[in-house]
């Protein structure tokens, strides 16, 4: 899949530059890297851009809002993951 979660913390610094950095702190974002098949850019998404979440039976479908304004879905979660080092172990 190529979305993945991270914590990141948005904005602080002596600088006051607002920019995205993977440091702990009180003001802690979780955001998500996605790469947009409209746009063909990876960009990290952040929760105001999560449309929808619907838990199925083949793990928690996802849409978003893209910034270049497409919408995207994929499906993460466990059930997701435990079939992907399924299908790992079985090719290997």
């Amino acid at each position: 899949m190529s979305t993945q979660e991270a914590r990141w913390t948005v904005g602080g610094g002596p600088s006051g530059s607002g920019l995205a950095r993977r440091v702990p702190s009180q003001q802690e974002v979780i955001v998500f890297k996605h790469h947009c098949t409209v746009c063909d850019r990876t960009q990290l998404i952040f929760p105001s851009q999560v449309r929808s979440l619907v838990n199925t039976a083949a793990g928690i479908e996802v849409t978003i809002e893209c910034w270049c304004g497409a919408e995207q879905q994929f499906v993460t979660g466990r059930r997701v993951a435990e079939s992907a080092r399924r299908a790992s172990a079985v090719a290997a």
